[in-house]
């Protein structure tokens, strides 16, 4: 290896910002010889340093839990789906009455019984909401 050169241990891409020490001049193991260009890296960290902000209070709202008006307008909207599911239930039993006495179409009451279904299917999924509000995150999304 000549003299006048030196393996240095940093990103081959950044740039010398500066040189600490002349040539000829004795250096010490250790001793700073050169800064680098940091923008670049500072940019990341600063990239670095926002995300884990954003999950911070992402995970914060997670173990806050859901707000009580949140949960309300759950029941809210499942008490309504429940409301049309019966609905569309008693459709279903008059015109399946109906049919029998060849006042109603089966296409008619194929209709209401899939109506019928769908909002049953609705009250179901609406259930469901109001309990996963209920009960929280999970625990491995707050770990």
């Amino acid at each position: 290896m000549d003299i006048r050169e030196a393996r240095l241990a940093f990103n081959g891409s950044e740039h010398i910002a500066g040189i600490e020490v002349r040539e000829g001049e004795r250096v010490t193991r250790g001793q700073l010889l050169a800064t680098l260009q940091d923008e670049l890296l500072r940019a990341q960290v600063d990239q670095a340093e926002a995300q884990a902000a954003a999950q911070q209070q992402q995970l914060a709202k997670l173990e806050a839990g859901s707000r009580s008006q949140e949960i309300a307008r759950a029941r809210a909207q499942l008490a309504a789906a429940r409301a049309r599911a019966k609905g569309a239930g008693d459709t279903h039993d008059r015109l399946a009455r109906l049919l029998s006495r060849k006042l109603a179409s089966p296409e008619e009451v194929e209709e209401a019984s899939s109506k019928a279904d769908a909002a049953a299917a609705e009250a179901d999924a609406a259930q469901q909401t109001l309990e996963l509000l209920v009960e929280g995150p999970r625990k491995e999304d707050t770990a």
